[in-house]
């Protein structure tokens, strides 16, 4: 397997946790009990610093991917 590859299989794996279905059951009781928990500064903050992993992610996956198509030409 080529560096190209094994980056893009990083990248791609780095990206999985967040894509979830919109029937997921697990995940569906801890986002409504979650929030009631924190106080509203707290969950802003939770939700930005989850916002930015999520786009760091999807970033690395496109850079990854960008990089495999241009090795493969």
């Amino acid at each position: 397997m080529t560096d190209k590859v094994q980056e893009l299989y990083d990248a791609a794996f780095e990206v999985l946790p967040y894509l979830r279905a919109s029937v997921d059951p697990y995940d569906a009781i801890s986002s409504i009990a979650a929030p009631a928990r924190l106080s509203a500064s707290d969950r802003l903050r939770k939700e930005a610093e989850e916002a930015d992993k999520r786009d760091a992610a999807i970033l690395r996956f496109r850079e990854a991917l960008a990089n495999f198509a241009a090795s493969a030409r």
